[in-house]
């Protein structure tokens, strides 16, 4: 599954990938995760492999997703915004289609973590409450470090010069419709 993860047309061996993932997982556990983000879209294939099966569909501000993208993979400015519209535009794809999926984006989860707690626990009981006060190892735009639930949408958005959010917009630009179905919109460069 490393070797080329988001390349669609790969046919993948799902029956020994399941054997894999099950050999890691405690299987006494009453969920079992699997959260690796080339998986958004193979949904099709998890679904007839795995079952039962839910999905919790996760997007963020592609300005901000693009931002990570270029930063920690050395991106172009055209990669990282095509990359970030494919995500977009896979995952309301699945928000239509899957029958058994949470939609929650990170705007909402960071502006109203109790709410988005809540709405996960109802969605998955069997994880009981949740902690979202709690402090946690990320990896981000400020390094490796433990915090709560926390946004970096602005900060990570301030840090794209005009000439990148120019480039960024020749790509959003003509997929707004994408956007707007997330409530995204355009950001213009200063003037």
């Amino acid at each position: 599954m490393r070797e080329a993860p988001w390349k669609r047309e790969q046919h993948l061996p799902w029956p020994r990938i399941k054997a894999v993932w099950e050999s890691h997982w405690d299987l006494s556990r009453p969920v079992l995760l699997e959260k690796s983000p080339p998986n958004l879209i193979r949904t099709r294939d998890i679904v007839a492999h795995f079952q039962p099966v839910k999905f919790v569909i996760m997007v963020r501000n592609p300005y901000a997703h693009a931002e990570g993208l270029m930063r920690r993979n050395g991106w172009t400015v055209s990669r990282a915004a095509n990359f970030a519209m494919m995500c977009l535009r896979t995952q309301l794809d699945n928000a239509r289609t899957l029958d058994d999926a949470l939609v929650v984006t990170y705007e909402t989860l960071v502006a109203e973590p109790a709410a988005a707690a809540g709405r996960l626990s109802q969605f998955l009981p069997e994880l009981g409450p949740l902690d979202y006060t709690a402090n946690f190892e990320v990896h981000s735009v400020d390094g490796t470090l433990e915090r709560p639930i926390t946004d970096l949408n602005a900060k990570k958005i301030a840090a794209l010069p005009a000439s990148t959010l120019t480039g960024l917009n020749e790509v959003f630009t003509a997929r707004r419709d994408i956007l707007a179905a997330w409530g995204y919109e355009l950001i213009s460069a200063p003037a």
